[in-house]
């Protein structure tokens, strides 16, 4: 089901509950990652039927580093570079979180505050395609989103796998 998030610039493919939230919570927090390549399976599918600008590049909405540690992985990484295999997409990390304070469980106005990245973009890319696994707020696409503007990137289309509603 395609719908738009709290932030209206970003794509949505799923509702986050039933199969998909768990399948979601397997990749994220056990390691299951087949999940993820399911997953990446619909952004390609959504992306080759939107299509895709000139000098594009796919990239993630990265977590904080001690969650990639916890976790033994950053499942959005993991995601963008599956989807970039089945577009044939280049994928380049183009941000880096700036912030260490988790969103899980956080409250919708500390949620819209409290994320913050930082970009950087080769010279010649123009679009960027931003992959993440849930969205409810939308804060972390928008600050994403800011973070690419600030590095010039013309068009960014964000994509997330579930949203809440």
């Amino acid at each position: 089901m395609l719908h738009t998030a709290p932030c209206s610039s970003v794509a949505v493919l799923h509702d986050f509950d039933g199969e998909v939230r768990r399948k979601i919570v397997a990749a994220k927090y056990h390691n299951e990652r087949k999940w993820l390549r399911e997953f990446a399976r619909d952004i390609a599918t959504y992306l080759t039927h939107i299509g895709t600008p000139e000098h594009c590049v796919v990239t993630w909405a990265p977590t904080s580093d001690a969650r990639r540690r916890s976790r033994g992985v950053d499942q959005s990484e993991v995601l963008a570079r599956h989807v970039g295999a089945y577009t044939h997409l280049p994928v380049k990390q183009c941000l880096r979180k700036v912030t260490d304070v988790p969103q899980t469980g956080a409250p919708r106005a500390v949620r819209l505050t409290q994320v913050a990245f930082v970009a950087r973009v080769p010279s010649h890319v123009s679009s960027v395609v931003v992959i993440d696994d849930v969205v409810t707020t939308g804060a972390t696409m928008m600050a994403a989103v800011r973070a690419l503007q600030r590095e010039g990137v013309e068009k960014v289309m964000c994509i997330a796998v579930a949203g809440t509603r």
